[in-house]
């Protein structure tokens, strides 16, 4: 009777199995409040909104878009916290059509408006290499010659590459690719730009090289000024050192918020440091954000956004708060701002306890 037993039971089992191998799909429903009750959701969207036309300390998040399609929700700009008050994406040349349509979607629900970045560091880095691999070419090519053809094209060969290092080529690929740059805020339907400048301390360079570097900034900050001519409606945000531009430039001054780099500070003295060198003649003082990097926890080795025995999101928040009679502490930019979607208690705990911080709700 056991062995009757067991074998009907196999014979059940193999079966199920075969029923339970066939795929198929479930309908999962997730309640939102969205869903659940639309009116509600509607009159929280309006307080949100409200609330970005505030006068209060902004969080800025800077956030790495990618060219591929979100697969995660970390991907996504419609995560971030809502009171986020702006985001500025990092690879603007890289937005696919989520992030695209996920632009407009912040703006329109949530009053949370976006920038790209256009940086001088880059774009003269990428011109810069792009010079350098010419003549190392150039160089190759004459040492592939024979000492008599060495002779002969010496001069020649020295003429390619005083060619290719001219101070105005260098500035007509500058031009080129500000211009490139500039034109990603119109295809991606942005508010506005990002500024990025981190030049040499004047103070440190003597008359010929004070000269160089002027004639090296002077067509980014060109296209610049004719950016914000052809697009006086636009948000303006500058991040670096505005006291090291060298040429006649609005746009420090038409910055609504000057961001102040510190990505590697571990404490408030660091913070207190780097706004000292953002100072200087003609800089506004009341409009300081610090910038501050979320923590990135796929590489042990990057310390950047460690703070005391803390975060420097958390850190920067609490300088933030403590006034000082020298310039205004405007907020907090976060760069990298998706690495802190990753919590076991909640998604965006740093960037949501350093808003709280900031602007705490009214007490009951």
């Amino acid at each position: 009777m056991k062995s009757i037993l067991a074998f009907a039971a196999a014979l059940l089992a193999l079966s199920s199995c075969s029923k339970w191998t066939e795929t198929e799909s479930l309908p999962f429903i997730y309640e939102t409040l969205e869903s659940k009750n639309p009116q509600l959701y509607e009159a929280y969207l309006s307080s949100v909104r409200a609330y970005h036309t505030t006068e209060h300390q902004v969080l800025i998040a800077k956030f790495d878009n990618k060219e591929a399609v979100p697969s995660g929700r970390a991907d996504h700009l419609t995560c971030l916290p809502d009171s986020v008050d702006y985001v500025i994406l990092n690879n603007p040349a890289a937005v696919n059509e989520v992030i695209l349509s996920e632009v407009g979607e912040i703006r329109e629900k949530k009053g949370i408006k976006s920038l790209i970045n256009v940086s001088y560091d880059a774009i003269r880095s990428n011109v810069e290499g792009s010079i350098a691999s010419e003549i190392e070419a150039i160089d190759a090519e004459f040492a592939a010659l024979d000492e008599e053809a060495q002779a002969a094209r010496a001069e020649e060969f020295t003429a390619r590459k005083e060619e290719a290092a001219a101070v105005e080529r260098y500035q007509e690929m500058v031009k080129t690719q500000t211009q490139e740059a500039l034109a990603q805020a119109e295809k991606t339907g942005v508010d506005g730009v990002n500024f990025i400048f981190n030049g040499p301390n004047p103070l440190a360079l003597n008359d010929e090289k004070k000269a160089k570097e002027t004639a090296r900034q002077e067509p980014f900050f060109t296209q610049v000024n004719e950016w914000m001519t052809a697009h006086p409606n636009a948000l303006v945000f500058f991040e670096g050192t505005p006291a090291f531009v060298l040429i006649e430039t609005s746009v420090v001054e038409a910055a609504r918020y000057i961001i102040v780099p510190a990505l590697s500070v571990i404490n408030v003295s660091g913070f207190e440091y780097a706004v000292s060198l953002s100072m200087g003649e003609g800089v506004p003082t009341d409009r300081f954000v610090i910038g501050v990097t979320a923590i990135d926890l796929t590489d042990p080795a990057n310390t950047n956004g460690i703070f005391g025995e803390g975060t420097a999101i958390v850190g920067a928040a609490n300088w933030a708060v403590t006034p000082m009679q020298a310039y205004q502490k405007a907020g907090i930019c976060v760069d990298h701002a998706q690495f802190d979607y990753y919590d076991i208690t909640n998604v965006y705990s740093q960037i949501n306890e350093a808003i709280s911080i900031m602007n705490p709700s009214p007490a009951k």
